[in-house]
């Protein structure tokens, strides 16, 4: 059925958007504590593939002398995601993040809608090369150029901005080092959050929550 695909599609973008599961803090905290320690652990379990620590935040981003807001973003280690996370291939117009170009962010098709405004939507209007003004909940501004723009076919995910991870935490480091995503695979490829989850609460004392992907 039509709602059935929808549904599919839905869960798919989310999944497949970044990766498998999600690691954050729980209750008030806002950072995964000793999260050295607790990634060399999560390397160790066999069916975990790759490991990617990110940051998080709330910003504003001025364009065309209009602000937008408020938007999630996402800082991130190139590397790791190339690994760990889906959107590196999922870009429809120029390229994903480089640790070179640390001014560049890569958007969500959904957002780069939504900065042309309303009456664009739908009609990806924004240019790659097109400058943004990235305003933190801190009050601390910077201009970024766009590198690239993604369709991960979630529209949580296609509502993001992706940082370097350094480059975000200047802007605002209170949700540094806030999440883990993790690509999980078995023989059958099926995720197992309660199996995963045992295998984790084994690892640290530190309190988290574990969910499938969705950002």
């Amino acid at each position: 059925s039509v709602l059935l695909g929808f549904k599919t599609i839905l869960e798919e973008g989310a999944i497949n958007a970044s990766s498998d599961l999600v690691i954050r803090p729980s209750g008030n905290e806002l950072m995964i504590k000793d999260i050295d320690e607790v990634v060399k652990k999560l390397k160790r379990i066999p069916q975990i593939e790759a490991v990617s620590v990110r940051s998080r935040a709330i910003v504003g981003i001025a364009y065309e002398d209009r602000l937008v807001s408020p938007f999630t973003a996402f800082g991130v280690n190139t590397q790791n995601e190339n690994s760990a996370s889906e959107i590196p291939r999922k870009m429809i117009d120029g390229l994903y993040l480089s640790s070179n170009k640390p001014k560049e962010v890569v958007i969500g098709h959904v957002l780069a809608d939504a900065l042309k405004g309303p009456s664009s939507y739908d009609k990806t209007l924004i240019k790659v090369g097109e400058e943004l003004k990235i305003t933190s909940l801190k009050g601390h501004s910077r201009t970024y150029r766009i590198r690239g723009i993604f369709d991960a076919k979630s529209f949580v995910v296609n509502f993001t901005i992706f940082f370097n991870k350094n480059e975000l935490e200047q802007l605002d480091n209170d949700n540094k080092n806030s999440e883990i995503i993790i690509i999980k695979t078995n023989k059958d490829g099926i995720i197992d959050l309660e199996d995963a989850a045992e295998k984790l609460a084994a690892i640290t004392d530190s309190d988290f929550l574990l969910s499938l992907m969705i950002a």
